[in-house]
C-alpha cells in the first residue's frame, strides 16, 4: 500500500513483496519506473516540486534509508523494512536471469558499468546483458546534453530492464523524459552509486554497520567530501520531518 512519508511516496513492502511486485510489473505490457527514495531525495523533493511529481509517477517506490522508517514512525505510519537500491538491483538481476530478460547498465564512471556487468554475470551466469556504457549526460538550463544517438543505441540493444546510474534527481528525471523512446524496456530503475559497488570500485560498509543503520557513517569516513550530503540526509531531513506534529502509529 502506497503512503506519503516525509513528502515522498513509499510502498510499504517487505523485500520479498517488493521483488514479487517487480516481477508483476515486468510481466505486464506497460513501462514502469522504480524509485528508491532516501532522506536526501526527500530533501530534494521538498525543494523541487517537479522532482517530487516524478517520484509520484513511479510504479514502485521503496524506502532506501532507515531515516524514512523513523519518519514513518513520527507520522504514525509503518514501513516493514529498509530496501536499498544496491540490494534491490541484485534482486532485479536475479529476476531477469530467471525470466530470461536482458539488462542494460547506463551511467557511472568510465568503465564502471562494464565492470559491474562482468561481476554480476559471474553470479548470475545466465543473465543476458544487452549493454553497459558510461555516457556524458548533463541537465543544463532545463535541457539534456547528451550524445545525439544515445537513445537509438540503447534502443537497438532491446533491453527489458534498464539501470540508470546518474545520481538521484538526475536519473529519475532522465528516465521520465526518455523511457517512452525505449519501447522494449519494461522496468527502469535509478540506482545511484550501485554500479560503483557492483564493479568493486567502492566497498560497502561492513554488515554489522548496515545492520545498525550506520552505513552513512562508513561513507563519511571513506568519502569525507560527502559531508554536506550526509548533513542534508540527517539534520536537514530531520528538520523536514519535525515540521509536522508527532502522530501515534495506527
Amino acid at each position: 500500500m502506497r503512503q506519503t512519508i516525509a513528502g515522498v511516496p513509499i510502498d510499504a513492502l517487505t523485500f520479498q513483496e517488493a521483488a514479487a511486485r517487480a516481477l508483476e510489473l515486468l510481466s505486464d505490457d506497460r513501462q514502469h519506473m522504480i524509485v528508491t527514495p532516501n532522506p536526501e531525495m526527500a530533501v530534494l523533493a521538498a525543494r523541487d516540486p517537479q522532482f517530487k511529481k516524478i517520484l509520484f509517477t513511479s510504479s514502485l517506490a521503496l524506502a532506501d534509508g532507515f531515516g524514512l522508517r523513523l519518519a514513518a514512525w513520527w507520522e504514525g505510519k509503518q514501513i516493514p523494512e529498509t530496501i536499498t537500491g544496491v540490494d534491490f538491483g541484485l534482486a532485479l538481476a536475479q529476476i531477469a536471469e530467471q525470466k530470461k530478460c536482458s539488462v542494460y547498465f547506463l551511467g557511472a564512471g568510465e568503465g564502471t558499468a562494464e565492470k559491474a556487468a562482468q561481476n554480476i554475470q559471474r553470479v548470475y551466469r545466465k543473465l543476458r546483458f544487452a549493454g553497459a556504457s558510461a555516457e556524458r549526460i548533463r541537465w543544463i538550463n532545463g535541457k539534456w546534453e547528451e550524445e545525439a544517438d544515445l537513445i537509438d543505441r540503447i534502443a537497438a540493444t532491446e533491453p527489458d530492464i534498464l539501470f540508470v546510474a546518474l545520481g538521484h534527481g538526475k536519473q529519475e528525471r532522465w528516465i521520465k523524459d526518455h523511457l517512452s523512446r525505449l519501447p522494449t524496456v519494461r522496468l527502469a530503475i535509478g540506482v545511484g552509486g550501485a554500479l560503483d559497488y557492483y564493479s568493486g570500485k567502492k566497498k560497502r560498509a561492513p554488515g554489522f554497520l548496515r545492520a545498525l543503520h550506520l552505513e552513512w557513517l562508513w561513507r563519511l569516513g571513506v568519502e569525507p567530501w560527502r559531508a554536506w550530503r550526509i548533513f542534508e540526509a540527517t539534520f536537514v531531513f530531520l528538520g523536514l520531518v519535525l515540521k509536522n506534529p508527532r502522530k501515534k502509529v495506527q
